[in-house]
Order: C-alpha cells, then structure tokens, then sequence
C-alpha cells in the first residue's frame, strides 16, 4: 500500500500520464469488484449507489485535471487567481464542447505566447484526491440523511397505536407507507421491504391480531399487524417430506465440496499454459 500511495509522487518518466492511467484504471475496478462485493456477496443488498459516488468522485478527478493548469503567466482572457508567484487558470468550458479552440481561452492564450510560457496541468494525484474526497463526502451526507430519516421515521411509529387508523395517517406524511392484504412465508420477501432477519423474527414471534413493536430493517423503518397465521400442516409436511430431504441433503453436498474445492485452491500449485494455447 505504501508503494502504490508513493508511486505518483517518484514516478517522473516520459510515459507519466499513461502509467497513471493505467493504474486508475486497474485501481477503479477494483473498488468496484470490492465494493459490489461487500455489497451483494456478504451483506445481499442490490444497490446501485456506490457505483454513483464512485462516477462522481471519478469526474470530479478528470474535471480537475482537464479545466484547471498552472501558469507563471496571467493569460489576461481567462478565469484565473494568483497562487504566489503563478496563476491558478480556469480553462474555459465552452472549448471542450465546441469544433474548434477559438473559444478556448487557454488555447488563444498559449498561440499568444508563442512557446514563451509553459502551462503546466494539476497533478493527476491531486485529482485523485479530491475526487475521493468529493465521491466520500456525498456518500457521507447520502447515509446521514438515511440514517435520519429513519430516526425520524422511528419516532413517528413509536407514536402509533394498533388502534390508529394507519392508511390516513400514512395518506398525511409523505414518509410513511401504508400496505395491506400482504401475504407471504415467514421467511419470504414483503413488497417494499424485501428479506429482513429481523422481519422473520418477528413474524415467528406474532400471533394473529397482534401488532409488532417497531423494527429497523436496512432500508425501512416499519410497523406490522398480523390479521392470519396458518399453522403447520403435518400432513402436507409428511407428503413432501422426500423432496424436502432430497433439496436439504444436495444442499449440503454441494456446500461441503465447494469448501473443500475452495480450502483445495489454497494449497495446491497452479501453472498457467494460456500463452502456449492461445
């Protein structure tokens, strides 16, 4: 980690720009396969998010990079700011969109000098930087206004009784959802919440008629009612009692020989021979 963190820094040869790209590049899918990971591997959530705070730090770094240089020279035609001894220039935005650099500031600029001023670019690492700052702190404020909500949504149905009539209640605050005539396992998938351990949990404590206290599921605060419960059918259970044995026992073959395959991955030596085929 200290190599990589260093490397911008020391790397001064001609191909700068291009081993740089290559290693945003690598280290961009990266995140993503970790981040998607963590995401869908181990917590099971579907979630596009960090993908997006990810694309906004990542234009924020070739923004920067593109818009902003340095110059020991004002250019007198752009937006720019002394920075000690140089200038800090803001290259007009219209000249990337346009067919021509006639109304690139900079570019009338450098043709005015005529090669007697060297404008330099930001460092791509200081856009690195600040794109992973941008991208985080919108993550940031995203989960706070998440986790606020939800306080809130918490403290408006710890205030609600079985006995309210919740449809109007929900039909007067825009935070509130109200759904009815829902039908499921208890184990199984409920419109707008999806899989909760929590949920289970507390369906299996439920009888019919009663109301829940309030539950936190990682996206959504609710309250539950229970108006039925079927009851276990033995005899249903006795019918499909071999099937059920069969899925649960392939179950457990396929999950012994994939941690055996994985455990086996570990120790043995592993020789590739794809430049000799392809």
């Amino acid at each position: 980690m200290a190599f990589f963190f260093a490397f911008p820094f020391v790397y001064t040869a001609g191909n700068y720009d291009y081993i740089m790209h290559i290693c945003i590049v690598g280290f961009f899918y990266a995140i993503l396969a970790s981040s998607w990971s963590m995401l869908a591997g181990y917590a099971g959530q579907f979630s596009f998010g960090h993908m997006a705070f990810m694309g906004l730090g990542a234009y924020t770094a070739a923004l920067f990079c593109h818009y902003f240089f340095i110059s020991p020279e004002p250019t007198g035609i752009c937006t720019e700011f002394a920075l000690g001894s140089n200038y800090l220039i803001i290259k007009n935005p219209i000249g990337v969109t346009s067919t021509t650099l006639t109304q690139d500031c900079l570019a009338q600029a450098m043709e005015k000098w005529d090669g007697a001023v060297t404008v330099s670019r930001m460092p791509v690492w200081l856009g690195v930087i600040l794109g992973t700052l941008v991208g985080g702190i919108f993550g940031l404020l995203i989960g706070l206004l998440g986790d606020n909500k939800k306080e809130y949504a918490a403290n408006k149905l710890n205030a609600i009784s079985g006995t309210d009539n919740w449809e109007a209640l929900a039909s007067s605050d825009s935070l509130l959802q109200f759904s009815s005539g829902e039908s499921s396992t208890l184990g199984g998938s409920f419109t707008g919440i999806g899989k909760s351990n929590q949920l289970t949990g507390t369906l299996l404590a439920m009888n019919a008629g009663e109301t829940s206290d309030v539950i936190e599921t990682f996206n959504a605060v609710l309250l539950l009612k229970m108006s039925s419960r079927d009851e276990f059918n033995d005899s249903l259970y006795q019918e499909n009692y071999a099937s059920i044995r069969d899925q649960l026992l392939n179950t457990e073959r396929t999950r012994g020989f994939t941690s055996w395959l994985t455990d086996a991955k570990k120790i043995i030596d592993q020789e590739d021979y794809r430049s000799e085929v392809y």
